[in-house]
C-alpha cells in the first residue's frame, strides 16, 4: 500500500511523506484526534476587516454607459484606488469610500446597476463587487445586452 502511494504522488509530482503514529488509547477515539496528533488544523483567529466578502456576478448588469464610466475612473488618480479594471470587468471596493453609492451617483453610474449593489451591501454584506464577464446572472436584477 506505501508503494501505491510513493507512486501515485511520484506521477502527480508531489511530496510523499508516511506518517506514523501510535494506535489511539481510547476505543473512542475519532480522527480529529489523528489530525491534532499531526498538527493539522490549526487555526489562526483574524479580525473581521482581514477577510472581506466580495460579490462577483455578470458584466451585464451594468450599462454600456456604465462600463465606459467604469474604464475612465479606473484610469483616475484617486478613484482608480477604489474601481479596478480586472481585465474581466471591474472590482469596486465599497468599503474603500464613505458614501460609495453617493460616489458612484454622482459620476453616473445607472440606477439599475447601483440598486443591484446597495441591495447586495444590505443583504450579503459584501465589501466588494465584481461586475465579471465570468460571473452569473442575478435574478431579479436587470440585465443589458451590449
Amino acid at each position: 500500500m506505501i508503494a501505491t502511494g510513493e507512486r501515485l504522488a511520484e506521477l502527480l509530482g508531489v511530496p510523499f511523506t508516511l506518517l506514523t503514529l501510535p494506535e489511539p488509547e481510547h476505543e473512542d477515539w475519532n480522527w480529529n484526534d489523528v489530525t491534532a496528533g499531526l498538527g493539522w488544523g490549526k487555526t489562526v483567529k483574524l479580525g473581521r476587516m482581514v477577510i472581506r466578502p466580495v460579490l462577483e456576478c455578470c458584466i451585464s448588469h451594468i450599462t454600456a454607459d456604465d462600463n465606459s464610466l467604469l474604464t475612465e475612473l479606473c484610469r483616475e488618480k484617486f478613484e482608480g484606488e477604489w474601481i479596478m479594471d480586472t481585465g474581466v470587468g471591474y472590482l469596486i471596493r465599497l468599503d474603500a469610500r464613505m458614501h460609495p453609492l453617493m460616489h458612484l451617483k454622482r459620476f453616473g453610474l445607472s440606477r439599475d446597476a447601483r440598486w443591484l449593489i446597495a441591495w447586495c451591501m444590505k443583504h450579503a454584506d459584501i465589501s466588494m463587487i465584481h461586475f465579471s464577464q465570468t460571473g452569473d446572472e442575478l435574478e431579479p436584477f436587470t440585465t443589458f445586452d451590449w
